[in-house]
């Protein structure tokens, strides 16, 4: 039996709007990034190092590996080519708002650094 799941995601309406994302926009993205979850190689490697519960400092610096780095790039030269397939385009869609997504993360992470306070 499948059951459905509530998530709640406290991001004040000023925060979103300097974003450029209303509440709607919001929602779509992060439903968006959900269904592309279980195809994108490089969610292991996020949720690996969310899962270990890094530190802030971590979490700014953090990247993911040269393998993703190196397929995200030959999505982006496929895409300039004009010679990206529907899967590719869906695959390189998913990757541009998770990275939007672990930008929100990085930025929330870098108000608690020691430095920004």
């Amino acid at each position: 039996m499948l059951l459905d799941m509530q998530l709640t995601i406290e991001i004040p309406d000023d925060q979103a709007s300097q974003l450029g994302m209303d509440r709607e926009t919001m929602q779509h993205l992060i439903a968006r990034i959900i269904r592309q979850l279980p195809e994108l190689a490089v969610v292991d490697e996020l949720i690996e190092f969310l899962g270990r519960g890094p530190q802030p400092e971590e979490i700014v610096a953090f990247q993911v590996s040269q393998n993703s780095q190196s397929r995200v790039r030959d999505l982006l030269e496929k895409s300039r080519a004009g010679t990206l397939s529907q899967d590719e385009a869906s695959e390189l869609d998913a990757v541009e708002s998770l990275n939007h997504l672990f930008a929100l993360i990085k930025a929330r992470a870098w108000q608690h650094l020691p430095s920004a306070s």
